[in-house]
């Protein structure tokens, strides 16, 4: 039983701390349009693997030649609206953790 509450937490931080439709702009780490992932998690995960990396911006795959780009960011705190990207921080339920820690 325990396994399955973890992948259900596992699931339930990753839906609940993407933003999708926020576009981060600027502070970019990459040339996303060289840097295609075919998920918001692959990004989030190449995320990871940079320690200047404090989160991401990934563009949908879309029927035009554009999509699957993954944006890596160094700050996330000028956002537009768009409907074909998904954002989110390097780890998910980072801050969840930190506020129960302070608490």
């Amino acid at each position: 039983m325990w396994d399955f509450l973890q992948i259900i937490g596992s699931i339930y931080d990753d839906i609940n701390c993407y933003e999708p439709g926020k576009d981060y702009t600027g502070n970019d780490l990459n040339d996303g349009y060289n840097t295609l992932k075919d998920s918001a998690k692959e990004c989030q995960e190449l995320c990871q693997q940079n320690s200047a990396c404090v989160g991401f911006t990934w563009v949908k795959d879309r029927l035009s030649d554009k999509g699957r780009e993954c944006w890596l960011k160094s700050h996330m705190d000028n956002f537009t609206y768009n409907d074909d990207v998904v954002s989110g921080p390097r780890y998910c339920g980072m801050l969840i953790g930190n506020i129960h820690r302070n608490i």
